[in-house]
């Protein structure tokens, strides 16, 4: 039996309905593809560039070589 994956719409609408705070955090790991752990414990200011778009995981979980993620929307 396949897994259920909901509909992108069906994510936002899940991401519209939680409180700003949870929501921020969701639609992260949504458009990033990084893990809630990264996010949550790794993700720092400095991680952030807001010229380039872009994300960097420094302190991955489960790989030894930092990532980089450009989110999919440019919103």
């Amino acid at each position: 039996m396949l897994p259920f994956v909901p509909l992108e719409e069906e994510v936002d609408q899940l991401i519209a309905a939680l409180p700003k705070k949870t929501s921020t955090f969701v639609q992260t790991i949504k458009e990033t593809g990084a893990r809630p752990g990264e996010v949550k414990n790794c993700l720092k200011w400095m991680d952030i560039n807001r010229e380039s778009r872009t994300i960097i995981i420094r302190a991955p979980e489960k790989c030894m070589h930092a990532r980089q993620h450009k989110p999919h929307r440019t919103a």
